[in-house]
C-alpha cells in the first residue's frame, strides 16, 4: 500500500466517527445548540459559557475556583481561562484565601448580577425555542438522557 492508499481500517474508522460516534455526534449538538445562545447573549456581551459560569458562582456562594471547575467538569486550568474575561469586565470577583495563597474564592459582582439577569430573558428564549423545536418530551426525555450518561460515564 502507497503512503497515499487509505486502509480498509482506516476507512472504517473515518465512517465510524462520522456516523456513530458518539464524541462526534455530542460535539456537533453542542456546537449547533451553542450557536444559538451564544447569538441570543451576545447583545450582553456573554457566552453561554460565561453565562453558565456566572449561574455556577451565584448559585453556589463564594466558591472556590476548584469547586466551581468540578461543579461544571472542567480542569482547573480552563476555568482559569474562562474567568478571565469575567474578571476583566468586572463581573466575577476573585479573591485570595488568606489561608491559602494558591486558592481563590468567587463572588458575582453587582454588575455580573446585572448583565445575568439582563441575559437571563434571552436565555430562556432560547430554551423555549429549543423546547418547541423539539417538543416538549423529546426535550425533557433528552435532558434526562444526558444526566444519566454523565452520572454513568462519571462512575
Amino acid at each position: 500500500m502507497t503512503k497515499h492508499e487509505k486502509s480498509p481500517r482506516a476507512d472504517a474508522v473515518a465512517l465510524a466517527l462520522t456516523g456513530v460516534c458518539m464524541a462526534h455526534a455530542l460535539r456537533r449538538a453542542t456546537r449547533v445548540v451553542s450557536r444559538q445562545y451564544d447569538a441570543a447573549l451576545a447583545r450582553h456581551g456573554l457566552t453561554i459559557g460565561q453565562f453558565t459560569l456566572l449561574a455556577h458562582i451565584q448559585r453556589m456562594a463564594n466558591p472556590s475556583v476548584q469547586a466551581v471547575a468540578d461543579a461544571m467538569f472542567m480542569d482547573q486550568s480552563a476555568m482559569s481561562r474562562g474567568l478571565r474575561p469575567l474578571e476583566k469586565a468586572g463581573l466575577v470577583i476573585s479573591r485570595m484565601d488568606p489561608a491559602d495563597k494558591r486558592r481563590r474564592f468567587l463572588s458575582v459582582s453587582d454588575a455580573g448580577r446585572s448583565a445575568f439577569d439582563a441575559a437571563a430573558g434571552d436565555w430562556q428564549k432560547v430554551q423555549s425555542r429549543l423546547r418547541d423545536n423539539l417538543g416538549s418530551a423529546e426535550f425533557d426525555m433528552l435532558r434526562k438522557t444526558l444526566l444519566t450518561f454523565e452520572r454513568a460515564q462519571a462512575e
